[in-house]
Order: structure tokens, then sequence, then C-alpha cells
């Protein structure tokens, strides 16, 4: 009977103090759901403003800027930034996408600090490890040179670490932060059709990440850091030579210096894409250890059936003899 009651009490106190991953999946945006992904309360749209004020002496002219678009289409969401005006007449001018973080703007440009749209957002920790699911279709992209891509997804880690990928509509590939290569120029890649509707995983472990399309693994690399990106002349914009106005504007704040972010979409002047986004998850580990352990309730049922295990183990040890 001793050993049966030592069975017992060892199984409850092996399950307390052994080392735990709890994964936590949230759906960041579901296509099958009327709305766009600035509508399900995890993301925020944002494109060029409906106007740009240039002073001309005492009068200010509203000059109007090109804004990309979204629609609803069946099962998603349609991103077009190839978008052109009388005023902006290349269509790679235009930049949108989503972001988890609210946009915001001060007195001084480039100067704010930005909030979740759900403080809900899970921790990427890449320690832990997290991946993101996106689904989605390039249906057409255009760039300028070889290091620009009109779709990317840019997953950034509680430490700043993380990786930009660039969508082409015949090949994916990452970004090289100034220690792999140079700042934001094209690094490892792959090809593969995106025009396809794909269901594409971003793992992040460690250092490294890995993506796979379908299920199947098509990428993987080191992680980046991108910090030392100037985001007060990140925006490069072709304006008429008579306005006699600065061709680079800041960003509102850095993303690359923002913990625990997700973006998607096309954030260059220089490209632009026309895409359908179906569906968009985070799924965030969660390791802890005796150290830091997950309390435990013990189950009547648990017990039971271990109980049943044990005394049945017991039986047979004694029918052996």
């Amino acid at each position: 009977m001793r050993k049966l009651l030592t069975s017992v009490t060892i199984c409850p106190v092996l399950i307390v103090g052994a080392t735990r991953t709890q994964a936590a999946s949230v759906t960041i945006y579901d296509g099958s759901i009327s709305g766009t992904p600035d509508s399900q309360g995890w993301l925020e749209f944002g494109t060029a403003p409906a106007s740009f004020p240039v002073p001309f002496g005492p009068i200010v002219i509203d000059v109007p800027l090109p804004q990309a678009t979204q629609t609803v289409i069946f099962d998603g969401t349609q991103l077009n930034t190839r978008i052109a005006n009388e005023m902006i007449t290349d269509p790679n001018n235009t930049a949108g996408g989503y972001s988890n973080y609210q946009f915001c703007i001060e007195d001084f440009l480039g100067s704010c600090t930005p909030n979740l749209i759900n403080p809900s957002f899970p921790t990427l920790d890449r320690n832990a490890g997290y991946t993101i699911r996106l689904d989605l279709q390039i249906n057409n992209e255009n760039h300028t040179d070889n290091d620009q891509a009109g779709f990317s997804l840019i997953a950034i880690s509680n430490d700043l670490r993380g990786i930009q990928l660039g969508f082409w509509e015949d090949e994916i590939w990452a970004r090289h932060d100034d220690v792999t290569g140079t700042l934001l120029t094209r690094a490892e890649g792959t090809a593969i059709a995106t025009t396809l509707l794909r269901s594409y995983e971003l793992t992040i472990l460690g250092n490294s990440y890995t993506l796979s399309a379908d299920n199947s693994s098509i990428l993987a690399g080191p992680l980046r850091d991108y910090s030392t990106f100037n985001h007060l002349t990140a925006i490069t914009v072709d304006l008429p030579s008579e306005l006699m106005l600065p061709s680079e504007f800041p960003l509102p704040y850095d993303p690359y210096e923002t913990p625990n972010l997700l973006a998607f979409g096309d954030n260059i002047h220089l490209a632009g894409v026309n895409a359908n986004i179906n569906f968009v998850s985070v799924t965030a580990n969660d390791i802890r250890s005796n150290a830091d352990p997950i309390p435990f309730e013990f189950s009547p049922v648990l017990g039971i059936f271990l109980l049943g295990v044990a005394a049945t183990i017991y039986q047979m040890k004694n029918k052996k003899k």
C-alpha cells in the first residue's frame, strides 16, 4: 500500500514542478467576419493625410495627397496603395497599411510615443517564442529598385530584436540591419508565387526566425536590430519642383524602436501593392519554470484517474509475485 500512496503522491508533484510552456493565440483579424482589419479592435489603418499645407507667403495652400484604400471583399480586405493624383503622379509614392499601435503626432514631428490599440495584445517575447499568421494574396506589386517591396511584414519583439520581410509577386526576402549588411537592404530570400492566396506563418524563437507557407518552411535567418534607422528622414516624396519643398519628411515615431510591434502593408514611398488580406493571428508562448511556477489546481477527476492507474500497476505487480 505504501507504494500505491507514493505513486499517487509523486504524480501531482511532478506535474507541479515541471517546466511549462503555455501558448496564447489571439485572432487579430478574421476576414470571414464583415469588416476591415482596423474594425476588429486590434489594428489601426494608416495612410497619407488628405492634404499637405504648403505656405506661399501669407497664403497656405492645401496640396491634395493620394491615399491608400481598404475595401471589404469576400473573406477579407483588399489593400491598394497603387494610387496617384494630379499632384503626386507616381503611384509608388503612396503608402498605407496596418499596425497594432495608434497613430500619434506631436507639435514637433517625429517626437510622439504611440500606444497599443489594444492593451491585451500579446507580448512578443522572442526567448519564449511567438508565431504570426498572415493569410495573404499579392494581386500585383511594383518597386523602383531591388531594396524595396510593395508589401512588408514587420515583427519587433519586446527587446527590439525582430525581422522585416518584403513581398514581391515572385519572391519573399528579409531586410538587413547594419550588422548583417547595409541597413534595410535586401538580404536572404526565397522564390515563391505570392500571387496565390497562401497562409504564411512567421515563427520567431531565440535569435532566429522561420517563415512557412501553407505549412512548408520556405525561409529562415537571424533576427535583426533595426534601431539605427532614422525615422526623422524616413519618407521621401517626389513633389513638383515649383513647390520648393523638402523631399524628406519624418515618421511620427520610430517603428523599429517600438517594442511588441506588428505592422504589415506598404510602408515604403518607393513601391506599391494591391493585396488581399484574409486572416491575421498571433500565438505567443509563455515559458515558466520552478522559479516561477504555474499554479496547479488538483482536479478530483484527475486524482481518481491517477489513483486507478496506480492501483492497477500495484495489483499487476502483486500477481506476478
